[in-house]
């Protein structure tokens, strides 16, 4: 039996600047993650980077079998 051969791809979505916060496109999120799901990928994990109490980005890990 072969083995399964698996590869991961990690992206950072950051959160787009307002004129008094940090604000998530969470469209723009959804079309960048399905669009990563039409190729194949699922998520396997996220980390949320903070600095001061701000988020200043999201880092979420794929994976899928390698082809």
């Amino acid at each position: 039996m072969a083995k399964s051969v698996v590869e991961y791809k990690t992206i950072k979505i950051k959160p787009e600047a307002r004129l008094t916060k940090l604000d998530m496109n969470i469209e723009r999120a959804d079309e960048q993650l399905n669009l990563l799901g039409q190729e194949g990928w699922k998520l396997v994990s996220t980390h949320t980077i903070e600095l001061t109490g701000v988020t200043n980005g999201i880092y979420y890990t794929f994976m899928r079998e390698k082809e």
